[in-house]
């Protein structure tokens, strides 16, 4: 193996020569690895490596506890960190819950704190995070990457994908614990239960007049 060092005049760095020829293309811009399905470049072939696995599906890093697998290492890295660690020292005051990082309990505050610093430029929406913002976006931008694989349509969320889906294999998961009729969807079950409630103000106006 040869080395060899790059005179850019900052602090030299010593480079593997394969690496160095990769690195000196930081200083030229130019980005020598295209993808042939979207056309974005690269400058590093390891980056395009990963990029790749966003078309293929490939996910070669799994998780050892739970399965789960994924397309980069640091993606299953911070899995582990947020999915499997027992250490979370730190507590919300409000309910007692816990929390491995400081970042996660801010988060979560906000639940409590009713506070939404994430604004919707299309609707004026507010949000208290803001991953649930950007998918609430894409309903304006109609972008629907969730697609059912038996009929036409497609959704934004993977959730309202997984409960369309029930309707194709007749399953009926959400049940009523009044009357005991079963739904394949949430949002059916939701307005089912007005049902009841407009029983229960009846039952409550007789027994008022008597």
């Amino acid at each position: 193996m040869f080395f060899d060092s790059c005179a850019d005049g900052k602090v030299p760095r010593i480079f593997a020569f394969c690496n160095l020829q990769s690195h000196l293309e930081t200083h030229t811009g130019r980005k020598p690895h295209e993808c042939d399905v979207c056309g974005k470049t690269y400058i590093w072939s390891s980056d395009y490596r990963k990029h790749i696995r966003t078309h293929t599906g490939e996910k070669p890093y799994a998780c050892d506890t739970c399965g789960k697998d994924f397309v980069r290492s640091s993606d299953l890295r911070k899995h582990e960190r947020n999915m499997h660690t027992n250490d979370k020292p730190f507590p919300c005051a409000e309910c007692g819950k816990t929390f491995n990082k400081p970042l996660s309990l801010k988060r979560h505050e906000r639940k409590h704190l009713g506070d939404k610093p994430y604004c919707c430029l299309d609707c004026g929406k507010l949000f208290a995070l803001a991953s649930r913002m950007a998918e609430h976006q894409k309903i304006h931008r109609g972008v629907r990457p969730f697609a059912c694989a038996v009929c036409p349509k497609s959704f934004t969320k993977s959730s309202n994908l997984l409960e369309h889906q029930a309707i194709h294999s007749n399953a009926r998961p959400h049940k009523c614990e009044d009357c005991g009729v079963a739904f394949a969807m949430a949002s059916r079950l939701a307005r089912h239960r007005y049902v009841h409630v407009g029983e229960r103000v009846h039952s409550l106006r007789i027994s008022i007049s008597i």
